[in-house]
């Protein structure tokens, strides 16, 4: 997976939940817009643990895996995991704002990957056949 995607997505998501949160408090609630902000928020930080999991535990044959740092990583990623859970029990806002920011989420990642492939394609090599055409 290519970190630019993973931040292109992290910027997407916390700028759409923002926009939305901003839309969601002046035609709905504060309290509602405060649940979408914090979901994007949330899934921004989650996809940043997930990139520093994922750059610790997948290394070149060649280099030797620091588990210290895998270990880290894995937990701040199950701590991302228990904030998520300690806000839905305590509920300081509607949990429909932390879907709609989860959603935002997705959103940002497909258009990240959207944005993004076209131009691997067209900085790749020609190989085998393509070199020929």
């Amino acid at each position: 997976m290519d970190r630019r995607l993973l931040r292109r997505a992290q910027l997407g998501t916390v700028a759409g939940g923002l926009s939305a949160g901003l839309v969601t408090a002046l035609l709905w609630t504060p309290s509602l817009a405060l649940g979408v902000i914090v979901g994007a928020v949330w899934a921004a930080l989650n996809l940043r643990v997930l990139e520093g999991v994922i750059a610790a535990a997948v290394v070149p044959r060649d280099a030797d895996r620091d588990l210290r740092r895998v270990f880290l990583w894995l937990l701040a990623k199950f701590s991302v995991y228990g904030l998520a859970f300690w806000i839905l029990i305590v509920r300081p806002f509607p949990a429909v704002g932390m879907i709609v920011g989860l959603t935002i989420m997705l959103i940002a990642l497909v258009l990240a990957g959207l944005t993004g492939r076209s131009a691997v394609l067209r900085e790749a090599t020609p190989r085998g056949d393509d070199a020929d055409a």
